[in-house]
């Protein structure tokens, strides 16, 4: 929405959300972590839908052209959480600061290889519209 100028339809997905987690709360009333934690993702999931389909009606935004930026940015979040699930295990005597520490560093070290090696694709093949998405550093540090 910023991008396109629109900055006042991002608004009204915040404004959707808020509504809808305290309606969740409302009707599911006090929860613990866990009820709590499924909850935020399944209003997150519905914000997100919302956004998308006002995407699509109000800036005439291409659904192509959406999924291509969901692709580079879902692929390297669900490799990075594949990579932590794989080496939690593997640290479990460590203090939770350091584990938090280390699980950031590999998460966030695999999520840019692969986020940049995924820009680089696109800028090989063809994929302009999402190059008009990324900052200047992004495009000039990709082969």
């Amino acid at each position: 929405y910023d991008f396109k100028g629109r900055s006042k339809y991002g608004v009204l997905n915040d404004i959707f959300g808020l509504v809808a987690i305290l309606c969740a709360f409302g009707v599911v009333g006090p929860v613990g972590l866990l009820e709590f934690t499924e909850i935020r993702i399944f209003v997150a999931f519905l914000s997100f839908l919302f956004m998308t389909m006002l995407a699509c009606i109000l800036i005439k935004l291409s659904f192509v052209h959406l999924m291509s930026v969901m692709v580079i940015i879902l692929i390297p979040t669900f490799l990075m959480a594949v990579g932590v699930f794989f080496i939690m295990p593997l640290l479990n005597d460590l203090s939770p600061i350091l584990l938090l520490a280390i699980t950031t560093c590999v998460g966030a070290g695999i999520y840019a290889f692969v986020f940049f090696l995924l820009a680089s694709v696109f800028k090989r093949f063809g994929g302009r519209f999402l190059y008009s998405l990324y900052p200047a550093i992004i495009y000039k540090y990709t082969v």
